[in-house]
Formats: C-alpha cells, sequence, structure tokens
C-alpha cells in the first residue's frame, strides 16, 4: 500500500501532549490515536507491528510446548472471591454489577480463569505437566496513565499459565520460559533488556524475575552490581550498608552515630512500627511482604539515641494491636531478636557479593514470571 493512500494522519510538529520521544514518534508517524486516559486505537502500521510481535511470542511458548486458548475479558466475582482477590486487589481491578446484580470484573489477569479450566479438564496425573497461553486484551484501571503504550489502562498481554505435578518439574520448566523470554526480546530488537530479581507482589510465590528495558524515563528503580553483575529491583534489593562513621564523614551535618528514627504504620487490623537506624529510609515493599498486606504511613521521629527515646512513644497507639520491627542496621545498637532487613537500598551501598559500590538505574518493566508453587 502507498503511504499517500494509508489511513491516518502523518504531521510534521510535535504533539502537545507527548513528552516522550516514543510517544511523540507513535503519534507523528500515524501509529496510534488516543481515545481516552491511557486507551489508545491502534492504526495500520502499529496493528502489522503487534502481529510481527505475537508471532514471535507465539513461536517461543510453543517451543516450550504451550497451547493457545482465549480466555474472557469480562468475568464473574465469584472466580476472583475464591482466590481472595476480589478484595484484595485495589482500584485496579474495575468491579461492576451486570442487569442480575452479579458481581462482575474486567480481567487485569487470569489466574483464576485458568484454575477454574484446569479444575475441569485435568482431572489424571497423566494430563499433567502442562502449559496454557494466551495474547488477549487486559484491562486495568492505572491511576497514572502515562507515555503513550508504556503504561496502558488497556493493553494486548501474554499471559502463560503451567501446571506440575511436583516442585522440581516446576522449577525445571521456570528457567527454560526465564530463557525463553531472553530470546524473544532477542528477536523483537530489544537485546538490553536485563532480567532481575524481583517482588511478586499481589501475584503471591518466592521467586519472581523481571525483564526491564533501562532508560532513563522509566518509573521502575533497578539496583545494579557493575562488578559482579548482580541486578535487583529496589523493591527486593539488598546490600552492605557504609559503615557509620564514614556516613557521618559524609554527611557530618545530618547524621550522628546513634541516631534512631521510629517509622509509623497501619494496615486493616493492626499498628505497625519499624525502628531504623537514622539516615536509612523503609522500603514499604520489604515491610508489606513481611505482613502480607499494604500498609499505610503515618508518621516517623527522630531520636539522638535509645535511650532518649521516651517512654510513652506509644501512648497514641493500641499496645494489643500493635506489631514491631528492628531494623537490621540497628543490631549492635538495639538488643532484640525480631530483627528484619526492612531498609531501602540507595546509591552508594554496597553490594552483598562482592563489596562494590553499587548504582540504581531507572527501567521499563517489559515483561515478568512469577514461580507460584
Amino acid at each position: 500500500m502507498l503511504v499517500s493512500k494509508l489511513f491516518g494522519k502523518r504531521i510534521r510538529e510535535v504533539p502537545s501532549e507527548a513528552n516522550l520521544i516514543s510517544h511523540i514518534f507513535l503519534l507523528r508517524g500515524g501509529y496510534v490515536k488516543s481515545v481516552g486516559s491511557g486507551i489508545y486505537s491502534l492504526l495500520t502500521p502499529a496493528v502489522k507491528i503487534k502481529r510481527k510481535i505475537e508471532d514471535i511470542v507465539r513461536a517461543e511458548m510453543e517451543t516450550l510446548g504451550g497451547q493457545e486458548v482465549y480466555l474472557p475479558v469480562v468475568l464473574p466475582g465469584s472466580l476472583w472471591k475464591r482466590s481472595g482477590r476480589f478484595e484484595s486487589v485495589g482500584n485496579e481491578l474495575l468491579k461492576f454489577k451486570d442487569r442480575n446484580n452479579k458481581n462482575m470484573l474486567l480481567a487485569m489477569t487470569h489466574e483464576e480463569a485458568v484454575v477454574d479450566l484446569a479444575e475441569h479438564f485435568a482431572s489424571s496425573y497423566s494430563d499433567y505437566p502442562f502449559m496454557i497461553y494466551q495474547i488477549q486484551t487486559k484491562f486495568r484501571d492505572e491511576p497514572r496513565a502515562r507515555g503513550g503504550l508504556i503504561r496502558l489502562r488497556e493493553f494486548t498481554m501474554k499471559d502463560a499459565y503451567s501446571f506440575h505435578l511436583n516442585k522440581e518439574d516446576l522449577e525445571v520448566f521456570y528457567k527454560k520460559v526465564l530463557l525463553a523470554y531472553n530470546r524473544i526480546y532477542e528477536r523483537v530488537g530489544l537485546p538490553e533488556v536485563i532480567c532481575i530479581e524481583s517482588d511478586s507482589g499481589m501475584m503471591g510465590g518466592n521467586v519472581a524475575h523481571e525483564f526491564m528495558l533501562l532508560c532513563d524515563s522509566g518509573e521502575d528503580s533497578i539496583v545494579l552490581c557493575k562488578n559482579c553483575g548482580y541486578k535487583a529491583n529496589l523493591e527486593v534489593a539488598e546490600s552492605l550498608i557504609p559503615e557509620t562513621e564514614k556516613m557521618i564523614k559524609a554527611n557530618p551535618c545530618n547524621m550522628e552515630k546513634h541516631r534512631i528514627k521510629v517509622c509509623f504504620y497501619k494496615n486493616s487490623t493492626k499498628e505497625v512500627v519499624v525502628f531504623i537506624k537514622f539516615g536509612l529510609y523503609v522500603n514499604e515493599s520489604k515491610l508489606q511482604k513481611l505482613l502480607q498486606s499494604e500498609v499505610l504511613f503515618i508518621e516517623e521521629r527522630v531520636f539522638d539515641s535509645l535511650d532518649k527515646i521516651p517512654e510513652n512513644i506509644f501512648i497514641d497507639y493500641d499496645k494489643k494491636k500493635k506489631i514491631i520491627f528492628y531494623d537490621v542496621s540497628l543490631k549492635n545498637i538495639v538488643d532484640s531478636d525480631n530483627y528484619f532487613e526492612l531498609y531501602k537500598v540507595e546509591q552508594g551501598h554496597f553490594c552483598k557479593n562482592c563489596g562494590t559500590y553499587l548504582t540504581i538505574s531507572r527501567g521499563i518493566e517489559v515483561g515478568n514470571i512469577f514461580l507460584l508453587g
């Protein structure tokens, strides 16, 4: 087809609604048209590219033995109530009532629907292992849709689900999937995508990896060690804290040797208190994973030393509904058996594997996998 006959418009000027270079080119080239916040129509050039990417993804999934299915976008709320996620997932999950006053939702992911399929068809041990996948529309009511096609409310996702008879087989297959994802990014022309350890979030499970495209406009923070190759999302990254004396020299006005910060949070049932060394920050993702619930920050207070903390510090809080955690940074200061690594890794901390200074880069998440168990 001649470009002159191509439906849509190609423009020279920079669209006023676009800031990122990718978004600018998508609009100028006539690839997409915004319909609403985070919702786009794809025009012919974008559809052709999308189809090529899908063909690559299908080829890699079928190499793994995956079988393609197509699951409904609209699901009954009863499926998600069985898993507990109908209530636990936040406003990103769009819920509504049908004409019979039944709870319904627009699927943002399809674990519940796939389990429903497996319960019906995989009734014998001989049916396992198997993997099914789909390439399908998803809807997440993102609070900050931005960047053209980078953070959308409606989008196309490839999601795959594998079922196994034992943990060993699951772990072997997980590694195969990880390699397949790497091949997908190479084949679509993104060899600079890196695989990092990540938090499983609402998906659950103890092992998860994200695939990140390093990019200054990315919203995720990635901790990197340029010496040994350690890579992790800031949400789960670990480090060695610089010695207190070195921190004092670097920050003589803001840091004293034994100053302690007390951070107050709450979840749905309890008050949560975290004691941490002054100069560090609580990693709320780690705290939420430890509690298995979301937390809301209330306030923080700073004290010159442990003995300066008043006995009535909890006077405004219900003692019966209080959980106290001590960060590992206080191991030589506070006598407790309740230590957890809750501090947030920062630029200049040391790598736990090799002791080299860590750096923090920005990235865009372009895929993830979870070992759910």
